[in-house]
């Protein structure tokens, strides 16, 4: 699902922002920015993170109008929810491979 969570002070357009972000994939960010024709450069793919856009300025823009974001609490459960779903995959990926090696 998409979320939006807005920061900023609100009706001040230059202190005013939004990350978007998916809570299950990022297929479906990559579906959302095709729709919102939303260039996919925009997308922070840091590892360390979950992958999301960062709208500011004019980009917000590009935004659909959209009635409620979620909470700066929320945002941080959803961050720690993916990253350990990241690191999960790749406890498993670590573990096939040792598995394989093993089996050589």
């Amino acid at each position: 699902m998409i979320r939006f969570h807005w920061y900023g002070l609100e009706g001040e357009a230059k202190g005013r922002g939004c990350i978007v972000y998916s809570d299950a994939s990022l297929a479906d960010l990559l579906a959302w920015c095709r729709r919102n024709r939303v260039p996919l450069r925009w997308i922070a793919l840091d590892e360390s993170r979950m992958p999301h856009v960062d709208c500011w300025g004019k980009a917000l823009h590009r935004l659909p109008p959209v009635a409620e974001g979620v909470d700066a609490a929320t945002l941080r459960r959803h961050r720690r929810a993916w990253l350990a779903r990241q690191a999960a995959r790749e406890a498993g990926r670590r573990a096939e491979a040792a598995r394989t090696e093993d089996a050589r």
